[in-house]
């Protein structure tokens, strides 16, 4: 291996964060090449950690039992996973009608790896709540879903070729699609 030069599982590991500092230098340099289940393993994770945190929450006000906190690990998981292809497949049926020239797996791996952002959110947010006993679920949570907005507004923007107006309603649609999603199945 010559001087200077990463080899591709290094800079695999790096993506993630990389998509939370500069999603658009990264669609165009790494999201073609990364393996579906990598990218919205880094979805699914960011979910499980914020629906183990609601779940946390929830055990602790005496709302739920160690079952649903387990019941909402894994819908978190699936929601993170199989929601967040959903969310991706109308964000690139949405950006077609705006001109993209994105093929579906192109857009589903960039907006699964926009969860980067988030998921840093949620690392951080599970370690408060276990270590300082704090609910987190809604600071951290939500916060983190906001945090997303930025990435994948940058992701749906290379999308529709840097038009504007179209980039703001594909991120609406889908930043709405996400916080009620986790609204609605957190009460599960």
């Amino acid at each position: 291996m010559e001087m200077g030069k990463e080899s591709g599982t290094v800079k695999q590991k790096r993506i993630p964060l990389s998509a939370v500092f500069n999603p658009s230098a990264l669609i165009s340099e790494h999201f073609e090449n990364v393996p579906w289940p990598f990218a919205f393993s880094v979805s699914g994770f960011c979910f499980l950690l914020l629906f183990l945190q609601t779940g946390i929450d929830r055990l602790r006000a005496g709302t739920a039992m160690y079952f649903e906190v387990f019941q909402l690990v894994v819908v978190g998981t699936l929601f993170g996973t199989l929601g967040i292809f959903i969310i991706a497949l109308i964000a690139s049926v949405i950006s077609k009608l705006f001109g993209s020239k994105w093929g579906i797996g192109q857009s589903m791996r960039a907006v699964a790896l926009s969860y980067g952002s988030a998921l840093a959110y949620m690392i951080i947010g599970i370690i408060i709540n276990l270590i300082f006993k704090w609910n987190t679920a809604v600071a951290f949570g939500v916060t983190g879903m906001l945090w997303t907005m930025g990435p994948l507004y940058g992701v749906f923007r290379n999308m529709v070729g840097e038009k504007t107006i179209p980039s703001i309603i594909i991120t609406a649609v889908c930043g709405s699609l996400v916080l009620f999603g986790w609204y609605a199945l957190s009460a599960v």
